[in-house]
């Protein structure tokens, strides 16, 4: 079924009014400038909404406040800056030549710093045409939500049909949340090329990797997306009261109120009908695989892999490509499970690997790979060379370089 966004229930007033209070205090007045205190606050301090609170009155300040962002990446190094900061300054109002778009643009081309989507994405909103060779470089970037940042920077500073032409190829990216999010950027410019990307996304919901309903988290993004560019008139072209129904019925529902959305986008209907068509009878392999490798990086991009007990490797985190597994290769797998344990190594803040089966459950952040995992994983690697699938092995090599103690 189509999850449909419950109201949001706000605390009581009072609750919110001291939070804001608190925040106020804690981060300084209206008229403070000392703004490194605000950096500091923005990093360090134990409560989230009071460095919120340091994160919007820097952003508030903008290029004045910029100067103490770098005194504070000097210091303690651009790690050390959290999401939160780095998304709320490059959501800033500020111009696109001033001293904070500067200091984004030398942040997004940091190959190794965890926000450098955050950073492009920013530059993309300021419609800095100074960034359009970042641009153009990032829509072919490994990392997907560089792709993304990109693709918004060539929409709104793009020169001609070559950068339009980048953007569209992006509606079939291998990256099963790409094609979505593309489709979006282009109907907030009145474009609906990318409608149908927008209606898969939607109609995804159910998709899963390992224990991770990342279809949910894209359908949901697709809808905030599409009730912001629509407004009222999403709620009668889309939403239903699929929540309250049974499985069946809300499918018919969920499919119902597509096919309103599908006409409103100018869809042809045989496109929604193949759509649900491959969402209702395709083979999920999800209730079939036995074990997964999940690898989240921003320097060399994602990789997922998960395989079956019948001999089946499936990459992609919608299962895009299948190839025969090595005969050896219960083997490799006995070894992961013969681990048998559950344990997060190192601090994840943004990049991990993950690997998983049977009691199995390991998590690490770069560098912390312990001894008997890595050894796994080289392991791995030279057991994929034999598969048919140009590459694989390739691929994880490259991205375990980032994970190995010794980087």
């Amino acid at each position: 079924m189509i999850p449909t966004l419950r109201p949001f229930t706000r605390p009581p007033t009072r609750s919110l009014l001291s939070i804001t209070l608190a925040a106020t205090c804690l981060v300084g007045g209206a008229g403070a400038q000392d703004f490194d205190k605000d950096v500091r606050v923005a990093i360090d301090h134990k409560r989230l909404a009071v460095r919120r609170a340091a994160a919007t009155k820097l952003a508030q300040a903008g290029d004045a406040a910029t100067a103490a962002v770098r005194a504070a990446i000097e210091d303690r190094g651009r790690d050390a800056m959290p999401l939160a900061l780095i998304d709320t300054l490059a959501r800033a109002n500020t111009p696109a030549d001033g001293p904070l778009a500067d200091l984004l643009s030398e942040l997004a081309a940091d190959q190794e710093f965890y926000w450098r989507a955050q950073s492009l994405d920013g530059l993309a909103a300021r419609s800095r045409t100074a960034s359009l060779p970042q641009f153009r470089r990032a829509v072919q970037d490994p990392s997907h939500l560089m792709r993304v940042a990109g693709a918004r920077g060539l929409l709104n500073t793009g020169d001609g049909a070559t950068d339009r032409q980048r953007v569209l190829d992006l509606l079939t990216d291998e990256d099963p949340r790409v094609p979505p999010r593309i489709g979006i950027l282009l109907l907030e410019q009145g474009d609906r090329s990318g409608a149908e990307a927008v209606l898969k996304g939607l109609l995804g919901f159910e998709r899963r990797f390992l224990d991770d309903p990342w279809g949910a988290r894209e359908a949901q993004r697709a809808e905030k997306a599409l009730r912001r560019i629509f407004g009222e008139r999403f709620d009668a072209l889309f939403l239903t009261e699929a929540e309250q129904l049974e499985d069946t019925e809300a499918r018919e529902a969920a499919n119902a109120a597509a096919a309103r959305l599908t006409a409103h986008l100018g869809l042809e209907r045989r496109a929604l009908e193949t759509t649900i068509q491959a969402n209702e009878s395709a083979s999920d392999p999800t209730a079939r695989t036995v074990g997964g490798l999940d690898i989240r990086s921003c320097r060399n991009g994602d990789l997922f892999l998960s395989w079956t007990d019948a001999g089946e490797i499936f990459v992609g985190l919608d299962f895009r490509e299948q190839t025969a597994a090595p005969d050896s290769f219960d083997e490799v797998s006995a070894a992961l499970r013969g681990l048998g344990d559950r344990a997060v190594h190192g601090r994840v803040v943004c990049d991990f690997l993950r690997v998983r089966e049977g009691e199995t459950d390991r998590k690490a952040a770069p560098g912390a790979i312990p001894e008997e995992l890595q050894t796994w994983l080289k392991r791995l690697a030279v057991e994929l060379e034999t598969t048919d699938r140009d590459g694989l092995s390739a691929a994880l090599r490259s991205r375990l370089v980032q994970f190995d103690p010794g980087d």
